[in-house]
């Protein structure tokens, strides 16, 4: 039996060397990057506080670091990605998940297929992403703007992001550094 090969999220380095293996690089236009801090990793997936009944929503899993962490937790899980590459990473690594129905893999743009994923699924407890700063506000905006209501939601963002979610109505934002 072939096993589904690993890669070690905390490691910079190995991720880079799974990259070139795997004849993959970093796409600055989906604005892709690694958190490489298991624990900051765990303290993310506990502040979306899943369990074995919560349904998910991750944007742009990557390789699958948090994916990993929210699938350990026993929830069911949806990743939308753009990346062809990390697609079929995520299929290698989590091919159990996928095949038991706790992992479905959506691919493609967010921007246009969330709306097909909420009509067939229903809406989600939780959302989680990093999300790319081309789409951070558009996503938040869109499910919004819908109706979607999600029990909680854990996201990262650039910095000019977060200071514009957090500006007060009306108001140019300022950034402090």
């Amino acid at each position: 039996m072939i096993l589904p090969e690993t890669v070690d999220y905390n490691s910079p380095q190995a991720l880079k060397a799974f990259l070139e293996r795997s004849n993959m690089a970093m796409q600055k236009k989906f604005g892709q990057n690694f958190l490489v801090n298991g624990q900051i990793r765990t303290r993310l997936a506990d502040a979306l506080a899943v369990d074995g009944t919560a349904s998910v929503w991750e944007i742009g899993p990557g390789l699958g670091a948090m994916t990993k962490e929210i699938l350990d937790r026993g929830a069911r899980l949806t990743v939308f990605e753009i990346d062809r590459g990390f697609i079929a990473a995520l299929r290698r690594f989590f091919p159990k998940q996928e095949a038991s129905g706790q992992l479905k893999i959506v691919e493609g743009d967010v921007l246009k297929n969330w709306r097909r994923v909420l009509n067939a699924d229903g809406a989600p407890q939780r959302l989680f992403g990093n999300l790319p700063y081309n789409i951070a506000a558009a996503i938040l905006c869109d499910t919004i703007e819908e109706g979607v209501r999600f029990d909680r939601c854990v996201v990262t963002v650039q910095k000019e992001v977060a200071m514009r979610m957090a500006s007060a109505v009306n108001t140019e934002c300022l950034l402090y550094t």
